[in-house]
């Protein structure tokens, strides 16, 4: 009789034949906020009975709660027999490809008619509500697609949306309702990791060029920078190559590109925190840390977190964003 606290994974065949097998050490789950499928991973003793292949579906639960729904993708055996299995949720088909096009449709739609025409399991779709005028793709990912659709409702509307498989669904929910009501502190969190660096996408001098036709030379359009920074860390340029012809204001894109990387990256990671399943990327936590010199006390956004189940134990490390971590 399986505790209703105690994790179960069982595996089912094609044809709905389960196991549940031996799992040996730690039971790894890992959930990003967008652009990768959840994973699962863990080590199996195997048998004269057990027979693990690519494709069949690893259910993870709780009691009566669903934890993860997936499909093995990896496998790796030792000569002791311990079956090493990797396994991703429904997302990991997001990673076909396709060319799409429409005109007039949000967001929600675009991801339930490709979806649809992926064969794919669909969950609670929020109504993103914002209607795209004229939707182009030539061959991308339906991850890119459905992403760039969600992106371009966001610069619209300023709400922001998750992707995500729901225990075998694919759902979309407005960030503003995946709240968890979890604090982080130093009572919770085994450790934190800080970063600051000025040494990747951090540009303070942004040179904006076209290449003239008629003189088959490379001529300056626009220019942004920020004295103060450039007195500060030295001078960082990023050039970026524009069509003139184009509809857009050509000095409102230097601008924009300055403020969005004229700053310092900061990134707060922690360490073996006690784990809820709830947990996700897209999540948002409070935490409660002093940093820096500074006090943290705030909500903040998961952007991945790694669950780890070991010996009736759960932990979890989390990469988080929000206030001065961007």
């Amino acid at each position: 009789m399986n505790n209703s606290n105690e994790l179960l994974i069982t595996i089912h065949t094609v044809d709905n034949k389960c196991y549940i097998p031996v799992v040996e050490d730690n039971v790894n789950i890992e959930y990003y906020r967008k652009g990768q499928p959840s994973k699962i991973t863990f080590k199996v003793v195997q048998d004269e009975l057990l027979d693990i292949q690519e494709g069949y579906r690893v259910k993870v639960q709780r009691g009566d709660v669903g934890i993860f729904f997936g499909f093995v993708f990896k496998r790796n055996l030792d000569k002791d027999n311990i079956l090493s299995i990797i396994a991703y949720d429904q997302l990991r088909y997001l990673k076909n490809e396709q060319i799409y096009n429409t005109v007039n449709k949000k967001a929600s739609e675009i991801i339930k008619q490709l979806a649809e025409d992926f064969q794919l399991t669909v969950g609670d779709i929020a109504d993103t509500e914002y209607v795209i005028p004229r939707f182009r793709a030539g061959k991308q990912t339906l991850f890119d697609l459905m992403q760039t659709a969600i992106d371009i409702t966001t610069e619209a509307t300023k709400n922001l949306y998750v992707l995500y498989d729901d225990y075998g669904k694919l759902t979309l929910k407005n960030i503003n309702d995946m709240r968890v009501d979890i604090l982080i502190d130093s009572e919770t969190a085994e450790n934190f990791s800080f970063t600051s660096d000025i040494d990747k996408d951090t540009y303070n001098d942004i040179v904006l060029y076209f290449d003239n036709k008629d003189t088959n030379a490379h001529e300056i359009s626009n220019i942004a920078m920020d004295t103060k920074t450039i007195a500060k860390w030295g001078l960082l340029r990023k050039i970026k190559s524009v069509n003139p012809e184009k509809p857009i204001n050509l000095d409102e894109l230097a601008k924009a590109m300055l403020k969005r990387y004229n700053r310092v990256r900061r990134t707060l990671s922690i360490k073996n925190a006690f784990g809820d399943d709830r947990v996700r990327g897209g999540s948002s936590i409070f935490v409660k840390l002093y940093i820096d010199k500074q006090e943290i006390n705030m909500k903040m956004l998961v952007e991945s977190v790694k669950h780890t189940y070991t010996n009736n134990s759960h932990f979890m490390d989390l990469t988080l964003k929000g206030g001065i971590f961007e």
